[in-house]
């Protein structure tokens, strides 16, 4: 378990898409909402450091489903990093451009 400002969060992983401009962060969120994919608008993690400074975060059962919308919309990605959270460590992987 991993201490966050007070409260316990069990080890995860999850999927963040970062993006060039915070419009197109929101854009691509509503496109998401808008196909029943839930996301949520986040910083970008400072380790990463790209993009205008806003992610998509989203849950790996989604990334199928995100890759389709990517890939027929124009989002102005900066590529997608799967997340994972383990003994109070972040570790990212680009898994797309």
């Amino acid at each position: 378990m991993i201490m966050r400002g007070g409260v316990f969060v069990a080890n995860k992983s999850y999927v963040i898409m970062v993006f060039r401009s915070r419009q197109h962060a929101l854009n691509f969120l509503d496109i998401m909402k808008e196909n029943n994919i839930r996301g949520a608008l986040i910083p970008t993690p400072k380790e990463l450091s790209l993009g205008c400074g806003f992610s998509i975060k989203f849950e790996n059962g989604f990334l199928n489903e995100v890759r389709s919308l990517n890939g027929k919309y124009d989002s102005h990605s900066n590529g997608m990093y799967s997340i994972t959270v383990k003994n109070d460590v972040l570790n990212y992987v680009k898994i797309d451009d």
